[in-house]
């Protein structure tokens, strides 16, 4: 059976355009692909229901599977002004992690492996923010 995507939109992470596509397979697993649109570089992942609960649930903000997904189409088409989308390199995260070891006494800097460095230099970490008057 040949599924169609749920979704195909583009959308612009750091005034860059990409061709995101999302698609749910039988209401338990979200796959996404996001294409650069002037590189043509391409990342696609999937992701079943309980992992993406399991990773809410550690946010400290649990979200049912569903309403991620309905979150994350939301934060697509730029229908609500409390979700954010961002597409972060292995780098910037090292530099949001830094940034928050800096206000926390006796943080040791971690330290990259070399030969992690090229598989994680490829990779993107797509972020989605949930941001409500008393709580993100």
């Amino acid at each position: 059976m040949n599924e169609q995507p749920h979704l195909v939109t583009t959308y612009s992470f750091k005034d860059r355009d990409y061709l995101i596509k999302m698609r749910v397979i039988e209401g338990n697993s979200l796959e996404l692909s996001i294409t650069d649109k002037y590189t043509a570089e391409d990342w696609q992942c999937s992701y079943d229901a309980s992992y993406i609960e399991t990773l809410t649930h550690k946010t400290g903000n649990y979200k049912k599977f569903d309403i991620f997904v309905t979150m994350l189409k939301s934060g697509l088409l730029k229908t609500s002004e409390c979700i954010t989308l961002d597409l972060l390199t292995y780098d910037d995260l090292e530099q949001l992690r830094s940034r928050r070891a800096m206000g926390r006494a006796f943080c040791t800097p971690r330290t990259v492996q070399s030969n992690n460095l090229s598989q994680n230099s490829s990779r993107r970490y797509l972020i989605l923010t949930y941001t409500v008057e008393f709580d993100r």
